[in-house]
């Protein structure tokens, strides 16, 4: 297809074409089925697009797209001390669970083995002092 005539025949659309211009579109149109069918499509083009922008936005919708936005920033916010106390809580329970590793195999290390025989070594109680209310071992 040649520019200037496709040039010519989208300008018709929009524009008032010269004397000289619309001769040579209608004579081109009439000598080719190929551009009278680019024209046809033109043409359906940009009556559907006509018809898609004749339905605008209503005058409230921009009103409604900033309250969504405040609306997300807002949970965002509210979801923002919740997540970092997960956050928070991950860090320090892997830290608390690598330190209680690490003690318990000192633990064992210098026990031979025993890790509670260790832990407890020093410690007599019996079963009735563990359940017991005021705890007596406690000294205070």
């Amino acid at each position: 297809m040649d520019a200037s005539v496709h040039d010519l025949l989208l300008r018709s659309f929009d524009e008032e074409l010269t004397a000289e211009e619309k001769i040579e579109l209608d004579e081109v149109l009439a000598n080719s089925a190929a551009w009278r069918l680019e024209e046809k499509r033109i043409r359906f083009i940009r009556e559907k697009i006509s018809a898609e922008t004749s339905r605008s936005f209503s005058p409230v919708f921009p009103e409604r797209v900033m309250r969504r936005i405040r609306d997300a920033r807002k949970a965002s916010t509210e979801n923002f001390f919740a997540d970092s106390l997960v956050v928070a809580f991950r860090s320090v329970a892997v830290t608390a669970a690598v330190i209680i590793v690490v003690l318990l195999s000192i633990n064992a290390v210098r026990n031979d083995g025993a890790v509670m025989a260790g832990v407890l070594e020093g410690v007599d109680l019996r079963i009735e002092e563990v359940f017991s209310p005021t705890y007596p071992w406690i000294q205070e």
